[in-house]
């Protein structure tokens, strides 16, 4: 006998930490859950190390944060360096957190004691099972195991990582569609102009501006959104207002040709790139900053003022944002973020947008 059940109320198909964890929370609250899993046993090798504060935060709800991270290394600061010479300092001692550190413990203790959390509330994990189809019910869905059992289900969870067979039945499988997918490499995520370890530095300049590479399908797809106005479907899975020409009255910002921006929502994106990789222009030096010799003609420059809801105001001159950006009401920039995107770390906010 497998002591799989025919039937729960909550599926969860994958006991990594993701899904151990929504399995605890769920059975904490009372719901009835059923947890399968491919492997035989749990993971005894680790694909992950570190946890950050946030996520403590969120494991309280579960009760195992302060066990958690009496198992690891609390590390108050990272470093990126060159040898001897420091380039990146990152500092996590000045979070407004009962954890102001990131946690470095291998994901298989992580998944340990979310596993041990289960138990103690009296879950389960069935193993090892692969689930193989999924099929709408009168009541829910049906979900098929690789042991030609079905288990019928009012809910599924699906967090049997990214080659996930239940995401993809439903039709919410990856397909490499997604802007940030096509961003090939990162070559500089700058603050604020000035900025320090301990300062955020401000806006304008070179300052909150991220410069990136990006695949020609990219490119390509904003370039095509940007020419046709928002046709849809929208050319970029992931971003559900369309690109147009950038209404910024100074231009691009040099040394490339075409600047766009979102159409709506807040804060509103704005992006450089050069209109054609084949011209002299996109094959000559940036002669930016840090990057004075780069060629690149995919390079793509990203504003990051995130407190200002509007990029073509990068000095961040004005705070309150009405009909001059419409849809949104008059509100001040941080409070939009706020609204869109949730809480921000304020001690980062460049200084004059806020």
């Amino acid at each position: 006998m497998s002591g799989l059940p025919g039937g729960t109320e909550v599926l969860v198909v994958g006991a990594g930490p993701v899904g151990l964890a929504v399995a605890a929370s769920l059975v904490e609250h009372g719901h009835d859950v059923t947890v399968v899993d491919r492997q035989a046993t749990g993971a005894n090798t680790s694909r992950a190390a570190v946890v950050h504060a946030r996520t403590l935060e969120m494991l309280e709800r579960i009760g195992v944060s302060k066990r958690l991270a009496g198992l690891g290394i609390h590390a108050p600061q990272f470093s990126i360096r060159d040898g001897d010479r420091e380039l990146v300092p990152v500092r996590f001692d000045g979070l407004p957190t009962k954890y102001p550190y990131t946690l470095m413990v291998p994901q298989n203790i992580t998944e340990q004691v979310l596993l041990d959390r289960l138990e103690e509330l009296g879950g389960r994990v069935h193993r090892p099972y692969v689930a193989t189809g999924v099929r709408p019910t009168a009541d829910g869905v049906g979900v098929t195991l690789d042991s030609g059992e079905v288990i019928e289900a009012q809910y599924v969870v699906a967090a049997d990582g990214m080659n996930s067979a239940i995401r993809d039945q439903a039709g919410l499988g990856y397909d490499g569609t997604d802007a940030l997918s096509l961003v090939t490499k990162i070559y500089r995520i700058a603050p604020g102009t000035g900025a320090t370890a301990t300062s955020a530095g401000s806006c304008g300049g070179e300052g909150n501006r991220m410069i990136m590479s990006m695949a020609p399908k990219l490119h390509d797809a904003q370039l095509a959104a940007s020419m046709h106005q928002g046709a849809q479907p929208y050319d970029i899975s992931d971003i559900t207002t369309f690109w147009r020409d950038s209404h910024d009255a100074g231009g691009s910002h040099a040394p490339f040709d075409l600047s766009d921006e979102t159409d709506g929502g807040a804060p509103r994106g704005q992006t450089q790139y050069f209109k054609d990789p084949n011209s002299t222009l996109a094959k000559t030096a940036l002669g930016r900053m840090d990057l004075a010799t780069l060629v690149d003609p995919y390079a793509i420059e990203m504003d990051q003022d995130y407190d200002c809801t509007h990029n073509s105001n990068p000095l961040c001159s004005y705070t309150f944002y009405g009909p001059a950006c419409i849809p949104e009401t008059n509100e001040v920039g941080t409070q939009i973020w706020t609204d869109s995107y949730g809480s921000y770390g304020a001690s980062y906010a460049p200084a004059s947008c806020q």
